[in-house]
């Protein structure tokens, strides 16, 4: 398998430096980037991914669709990209809602999107190196995962599931880009 490269961001998130090799840690004052995509119902259920037990990272949890963005990506093409993969969905990209752009976690910088999806789970093509089911769930079941420790605790998981849950009742989204 070829070596996967990932740019380097400043905190404001503009790319600096030449890529590194995925595993190399970041430079002092230097960000790599990643992804979260959090898919919506209009009933306002999200989509929970559970990792497979093979990843690296947080085998086993609950979670939105995530991954890092490599070299020469945006973070939306690194989300489209990962919603493919993970999840065999083709999204248009005129169909992601930013949320946020966060920095809670070391050296990552997280661009946050949310997507409306109306497709039953059964029509999904998981990919089961990443991801060992998926499931619609509401606010109230995403915070008892949490409890039960199941689900990954994003930092901003209670801010990003208000921010949707605005999202999906106003029809607005947030003009300012993320790139």
């Amino acid at each position: 398998m070829p070596t996967e490269y990932r740019d380097l961001y400043t905190r404001c998130g503009r790319r600096v430096g030449r890529p590194v090799a995925r595993g190399t840690a970041a430079p002092a004052g230097c960000y790599f980037m990643a992804v979260e995509l959090w898919l919506y119902r209009p009933d306002g259920q999200l989509l929970l991914c559970r990792r497979a037990k093979s990843c690296h990272v947080l085998p086993g949890y609950w979670g939105a669709t995530t991954g890092g963005v490599q070299t020469g990506e945006t973070s939306e093409q690194a989300c489209l990209r990962e919603a493919k993969e993970e999840l065999g969905l083709t999204l248009s990209p005129t169909a992601l809602q930013p949320v946020a752009r966060l920095l809670p976690h070391g050296d990552t910088l997280w661009d946050v999107y949310a997507a409306a999806l109306t497709c039953p789970v059964g029509a999904l093509t998981l990919q089961p190196e990443e991801v060992a089911a998926a499931r619609w769930a509401t606010t109230a079941e995403i915070r008892a995962r949490a409890g039960q420790g199941q689900l990954y605790i994003y930092p901003e998981l209670p801010w990003v599931l208000h921010k949707v849950k605005m999202q999906i009742l106003s029809g607005q989204v947030d003009p300012r880009p993320l790139e």
